[in-house]
């Protein structure tokens, strides 16, 4: 039997995230300059996302290449850090650092900072949706007290073991769910990492159905939480 889904008082959410992947059209970089006026007032704070473009020249003479930093995208931020919009060439991602409230509250600001985005790049098609939820465990426990699936060493390998990472891909009606657990050294908290994506395909007319397609990752992120912690966890976090 599953265990059943509940609010928690003391989730140990680190951070949250939306991630909306696009396809922007050729004239798209002047927008980044409508979304700093756009965003300016919620989000005062502000960094340029910059990539090195390579370029390789060949010629029946010559050969080499020649590199640049391009810009990629700007980062907003609130004042305190606890709201950050990546407003990318290819993307926009918000995320909900430290002071995560409930899903309401994310999708809430999410649909916000999206509406800016799409009226400021234009983009012509969605190419991917995810939500991502960073959770670290501070709770000095043993690990079998904290997750259900563990870490195990071989017979024959007689040593301590003072950290461990596991990722695990699952899918499900073609949505995918990355599950990455781990924990560097005794010190340390437990990080459970559950990001879930999907590739799909949608021009503007369908974009409207986006925020009904990211609700289902909620349920889906929700179970395997859920699923994945002990009911000692989930008692202390209640």
């Amino acid at each position: 039997m599953s265990p059943k889904v509940q609010h928690l008082k003391n989730a140990p959410i680190k951070e949250a995230i939306v991630d909306i992947q696009v396809e922007l059209p050729s004239d798209a970089l002047k927008g980044l300059e409508k979304l700093k006026k756009s965003y300016s007032r919620e989000y005062p704070v502000t960094k340029d996302l910059l990539g090195l473009e390579v370029r390789i020249k060949s010629t029946a003479e010559t050969r080499g290449s020649s590199h640049e930093m391009n810009r990629m995208g700007i980062r907003f931020e609130t004042g305190n850090n606890d709201r950050v919009v990546l407003a990318r060439l290819d993307r926009m991602v918000f995320s909900r650092v430290n002071k995560y409230y409930d899903w309401d509250d994310l999708i809430e600001n999410a649909k916000k900072a999206w509406g800016k985005y799409r009226r400021a790049m234009k983009p012509v098609r969605i190419k991917r949706l995810a939500v991502r939820y960073i959770n670290q465990v501070q709770l000095e426990w043993p690990i079998e007290d904290i997750v259900k699936a563990q870490p195990s060493i071989p017979t024959g390998v007689d040593y301590k073991m003072n950290g461990f990472t596991s990722q695990t891909l699952l899918t499900d009606n073609g949505v995918s769910i990355l599950v990455t657990l781990a924990k560097k050294d005794r010190s340390e908290p437990v990080l459970i990492d559950i990001d879930v994506f999907k590739d799909v395909d949608l021009l503007p007319k369908q974009f409207i159905s986006v925020w009904k397609q990211i609700s289902k990752f909620r349920e889906i992120k929700n179970n395997v939480f859920f699923n994945y912690s002990t009911q000692k966890l989930i008692k202390e976090l209640a």
